[in-house]
């Protein structure tokens, strides 16, 4: 009985492989003909009732796959580049939103610049750009500014904080699509008029900023305009593509937005774990990353492949974060425990309340050092000297532990570490401690020196 029965699963084995092989040549085939895309019948399972008359059921409608090799939407046309790390990253020209190229802000006309005193009236100055119209009544913009003020019915000798809503943005940011009648008169006493419509102070002077070739004329143009964000990318500085990717129902602006403990306990509930804010400090042998937040109780399983990400809530904020299904954990695993890691070391230095994004330059010196301190402790380096000034400074002193728990373990790695510092528990915690200063404390405030003192 198991000869036969072995042969006939043989046999079976290689019809199937023989099929596998003559679809795939098949789809192979149709895509190169298709440039990239194919259709795929799929006949129905179930068939429909025999038509009266008819004695044989009438096969179901068959149901039709449009696949393409691209990352191209059939219905909208629209195409995704292969995803990189360069598409998520604002220094690369992948990554960054081409209306701002990555920075987030543009330099954009300012209203507040523009009409810096709202109660002045327009003749007297309360648009800068044009200054005191009532001084330049044969200009050209005095002229257009009374057709504007004809057609929208105000004065020019009305403060600027009493005009409407609508009159105001009519002169800062044009009449749209509408076409007023403007009317000139040359020297030679001829008239005429004609429509257009008007583009506003806010286009010109951008316009202007934009076309002019003088250093002098854009600095003249700049002080009427300010750092705005980027009406495309709203300040999240990647393209749409990019912003488009989504882990756990967030993408990257999102997960930026987010301060480091936030973002550490988005990591976790990605794998149904979230870690507490308030914990006892870590002792000096503890391994920093995961194991500094308690795990949370598995009380909803992850869900499975082909269904809904299941969700959990955070326990610290109430939000809710979708968890990756067991496919989407074992293709992520890596990856999160490497972040989870690096957050793990700025929380251990106290930099739990900085957000992802924040800027360099607003950063303190002390913030400064304990992130390039983070950094060092995650490249795991040995045999080098670090010199840290005042690094506790701007830190909360239930947080001071946690600095010096990464110190002594950047020390234990087989490191020297000389700091300079003021702080009485991290005093306490030095091997040496060297007393500088053009009064030495052992000889009572007087003389020079220094005193050297081992604590280890």
């Amino acid at each position: 009985m198991t000869a036969p029965i072995g042969r006939a699963q043989e046999g079976a084995g290689s019809e199937w492989d023989a099929f596998v092989t003559r679809l795939t040549d098949s789809i192979e085939t149709a895509l190169r003909v298709g440039e990239g895309s194919v259709i795929i019948s799929v006949q129905a399972k179930e068939p429909r009732e025999a038509e009266a008359g008819s004695q044989f059921a009438v096969p179901g409608s068959p149901e039709e796959w449009l696949m393409s090799e691209s990352n191209t939407c059939t219905t909208c046309g629209i195409s995704f580049p292969e995803l990189s790390p360069q598409m998520f990253s604002f220094n690369s020209p992948q990554g960054a939103c081409p209306t701002c190229t990555g920075l987030g802000t543009r330099m954009e006309v300012d209203p507040q610049l523009l009409v810096p005193n709202g109660a002045l009236t327009l003749h007297e100055g309360a648009v800068s750009y044009w200054g005191e119209l009532r001084k330049k009544q044969d200009s050209w913009a005095y002229k257009s500014l009374v057709s504007i003020a004809e057609h929208y019915r105000f004065s020019l000798d009305t403060p600027w904080d009493e005009l409407s809503e609508r009159q105001r943005e009519v002169i800062i940011s044009g009449s749209g699509r509408e076409k007023l009648r403007f009317t000139w008169q040359s020297e030679s006493g001829s008239r005429g008029e004609f429509f257009r419509t008007w583009e506003g102070i806010a286009s010109e002077v951008r316009r202007r900023f934009m076309q002019t070739g003088s250093d002098m004329a854009r600095e003249y143009y700049t002080q009427f305009m300010s750092e705005q964000p980027c009406p495309d990318c709203k300040g999240a500085r990647l393209r749409p593509e990019s912003l488009a990717v989504r882990v756990g129902d967030s993408n990257m602006q999102q997960v930026c937005e987010r301060n480091i403990s936030e973002a550490f306990e988005w990591t976790l509930s990605l794998t149904t774990e979230t870690g507490t804010e308030n914990r006892e400090p870590r002792t000096e042998n503890q391994e920093p990353g995961i194991e500094d937040a308690e795990p949370r109780t598995r009380n909803q399983e992850p869900g499975t492949v082909g269904q809904e990400q299941a969700t959990v809530s955070s326990p610290a904020n109430g939000s809710r974060f979708s968890v990756l299904n067991p496919t989407q954990q074992e293709i992520a695993g890596d990856v999160l425990k490497e972040i989870r890691e690096r957050l793990g070391f700025l929380r251990n230095v106290g930099l739990h309340y900085l957000t992802l994004d924040r800027p360099a330059p607003t950063l303190s010196g002390g913030e400064a050092q304990r992130i390039r301190l983070a950094s060092q402790i995650g490249s795991g380096l040995v045999g080098v000297m670090y010199i840290l000034d005042e690094p506790s400074i701007g830190l909360h002193q239930r947080d001071n532990r946690k600095l010096l728990n990464s110190l002594l373990r950047l020390r234990d790695l087989g490191n020297t570490l000389v700091v300079v510092e003021h702080d009485l528990e991290t005093m306490q915690a030095a091997d040496w401690i060297i007393d500088f200063g053009p009064r030495r404390v052992a000889k009572g405030g007087e003389g020079g020196g220094f005193r050297l003192a081992h604590y280890r």
